[in-house]
């Protein structure tokens, strides 16, 4: 049980989220040091509290079982992320931050309210998001990204926090959302 909850709680948040947005952004020809002083800004108004909200309110550590509880989670989530882009656009923040953060609340909004009808895999979804995301940016990476999402996937299905077809919806969902990131 430890590999598949490190899967899920290490690998998807702290390791592919964070690296998925480093590498966005320095295909946009950003430099080192504001590639990492965004990311880590994100990390800190956006990851931190919907991971605190989630733990908080979670029955099996940080999953989040019920519905009332998974909308919590976004609607803390949704809103950080709104103000982190607010803060962003309000200093001039470069182009590729501000939009690189439109995605994600975008895409946040649009798993909440498939989440809210239904339970899918957000775990998945993000990164197959990250994966659609570098069609246009880094198309190297986007058979990297796929191929991730499977032991995460897979981590969700043997947690049984999701069934399979949960997982594979959170999936179809992120990598849909990232390719029409990727477009516009």
């Amino acid at each position: 049980m430890m590999f598949e909850r490190l899967t899920s709680q290490v690998l998807h948040p702290l390791i592919v989220l964070p690296l998925s947005g480093i590498l966005l952004l320095y295909s946009r020809n950003l430099s080192f040091g504001n590639i990492v002083a965004w990311v880590l800004i994100y990390i800190l108004t956006a990851l931190v509290p919907t991971t605190l909200t989630a733990w908080r309110t979670g029955d099996k550590g940080l999953d989040v079982i019920s519905r009332s509880q998974r909308n919590r989670s976004y609607l803390v989530g949704v809103t950080s992320m709104c103000l982190t882009l607010l803060a962003a656009s309000y200093i001039s923040a470069p182009e590729a931050v501000v939009k690189l953060g439109g995605f994600a609340v975008i895409s946040s909004i649009i798993f909440g309210v498939a989440n809210h009808f239904s339970k899918v895999s957000i775990h998945t979804g993000a990164i197959t998001f990250a994966a659609g995301a570098f069609t246009t940016e880094i198309p190297t990476l986007t058979f990297t990204g796929l191929l991730l999402s499977v032991p995460v996937g897979w981590s969700r299905v043997k947690l049984d926090c999701h069934t399979k077809r949960q997982v594979i919806q959170g999936g179809i969902l992120g990598l849909a959302c990232g390719l029409a990131a990727s477009i516009i």
